[in-house]
């Protein structure tokens, strides 16, 4: 126990192969750490911020099984903010939305309004998301921020919806 509270100092002071390996002992545990799929995430994370080659794939590895909303919001703001990585930032803010996570939806929604590529993309996205509720009005409505905004193959991807009997297009 003692040997935790020294390498969460660690982690805490920047070591990135500390907070890589707490990651790896919380999830999949031992005698004395429970393993704890949530905390073993907020390692990796950690671990990804400090730039551990190998965390940003053991974090969306482990999120494939954990679906943690609240971290799969943190590691689309860690892509976007940190990494500019719009796409992979755009893939964990839907799937934390999905989720039911609402600050993902209006993250979403946020950057949407001021970037009118990112607007198309989030709107393609969901047009060719059959699994995700609702997913022809989501597309339109970011498609109709995109058109507002000038994108140029957002008119043309309103209109072929329109064209394929979807009326609110």
């Amino acid at each position: 126990q003692q040997a935790m509270i020294f390498y969460a100092r660690a982690s805490d002071q920047g070591s990135k192969e500390t907070s890589f390996r707490l990651g790896q002992l919380y999830e999949v545990g031992d005698e004395e750490i429970p393993g704890n799929l949530q905390t073993a995430g907020r390692y990796y994370l950690t671990a990804a911020k400090q730039q551990h080659a190998s965390a940003l794939t053991e974090l969306e590895r482990l999120l494939e099984v954990s679906k943690d909303h609240q971290l799969e919001y943190e590691l689309g703001d860690f892509y976007f903010n940190s990494l500019n990585n719009k796409s992979a930032a755009l893939k964990w803010y839907k799937r934390s939305a999905e989720h039911g996570n609402a600050s993902a939806s209006s993250r979403l929604q946020s950057i949407a309004n001021s970037d009118a590529e990112f607007a198309y993309v989030v709107g393609k996205a969901y047009e060719e998301d059959v699994k995700a509720k609702d997913h022809i009005q989501k597309a339109i409505g970011y498609y109709v921020i995109a058109v507002q905004k000038n994108q140029a193959n957002a008119k043309a991807a309103l209109d072929a919806l329109a064209n394929s009997g979807n009326a609110k297009a």
